[in-house]
């Protein structure tokens, strides 16, 4: 019996030390997810930057500029609302430049460059 009481207290020493975490951090809860875009939306001729906030389980700040890789291939950011209205987030494509890709922008007409698959996704961030 006296085992009992000794992991009840323990069970609610550590309940009452993680609220008063919370308490004293003042960190909530949030579900809102912010994203602006400098060139509103994709613009493949001038370079923007995309700035926000998202949680899923950590607050992440993120900040993203177009960028060109091999001088040939535009990485355009842009700013996507989610369904329910109160949310938007970050997503990128990834575009061909035939005429050549500099400073963040398309010297010419792009060309989309179509996603794999899921895996995809993890090696396009890197």
């Amino acid at each position: 019996m006296k085992r009992w009481w000794i992991v009840l207290i323990v069970i609610l020493i550590f309940v009452l030390a993680a609220l008063s975490f919370v308490k004293l951090t003042g960190m909530t809860v949030t579900a809102v997810n912010t994203c602006y875009d400098s060139d509103f939306g994709k613009d493949y001729w001038s370079v923007g930057e995309v700035r926000g906030e998202y949680y899923l389980f950590m607050r992440d700040v993120y900040a993203e500029e177009d960028s060109c890789k091999n001088n040939k291939i535009l990485i355009e950011y842009y700013c996507v609302d989610d369904s329910s209205g109160f949310h938007s987030y970050r997503d990128r494509e990834k575009f061909r430049c035939p005429e050549g890709c500099k400073d963040g922008r398309c010297l010419g007409e792009p060309v989309e460059v179509p996603r794999r698959g899921f895996f995809d996704i993890f090696i396009f961030w890197k």
